[in-house]
């Protein structure tokens, strides 16, 4: 008899995380041959905001991959009329880092959400209260669009648009109460 090509099908049993190896069953889809192995770390980060979501990510792949992470993607859609251009599926500048080095390219929403299988999801928006009024609409959006993925809130630093005491006001009334925020990363409040 021939000896068989193995054509392997991974089957993820329990996934990998930033830290922590998953474990996987490997099965050929030609004769069934199968073997159990681990997956290594990973961790996938999808930034979507203004400016501001550039200005956290730029080192983040390094930081990953210098703790040991070995698969790390991170990624940052740059809208510049801010969360609301989520609900109308707007491109923006899309800039990728899969390998140490940032590519650029021009992504709707959609795509951007389609483009990895997202560990995480962090939105940011600069502004006053009343430019969260599409806040609840925004994370329902996203998550249907990315249901695997937890969303964070990366809070941003005063400037001359909004006072500290306007930043930790508008997370506190606008943000925090929100069930889709998996958690706040108080950046404007570390700086």
């Amino acid at each position: 008899p021939a000896k068989c090509q193995h054509a392997y099908e991974t089957q993820v049993i329990s996934p990998s995380t930033a830290t922590e190896e998953g474990t996987a069953k490997y099965i050929c889809q030609i004769c069934g041959d199968y073997y159990e192995g681990s997956l290594p770390t990973q961790m996938k980060i999808l930034s979507i905001g203004d400016s501001y979501s550039s200005d956290s990510t730029k080192y983040l792949y390094q930081m990953l991959s210098d703790a040991g992470t070995e698969n790390v993607t991170v990624a940052n859609l740059v809208l510049d009329g801010g969360l609301d251009d989520v609900l109308e599926d707007d491109s923006g500048a899309y800039l990728k880092n899969a390998d140490g080095k940032w590519r650029e390219s021009d992504t709707s929403v959609l795509e951007a959400l389609a483009d990895e299988e997202w560990d995480v999801i962090t939105l940011q928006q600069s502004g006053k209260t009343e430019s969260y009024k599409n806040l609840q609409n925004v994370l329902e959006f996203i998550n249907k669009n990315s249901e695997k993925s937890e969303i964070f809130w990366n809070m941003n630093w005063a400037s001359s648009k909004q006072t500290y005491s306007e930043i930790v006001n508008v997370v506190k009334t606008e943000v925090a109460s929100k069930e889709l925020i998996g958690g706040i990363i108080p950046t404007g409040t570390a700086l």
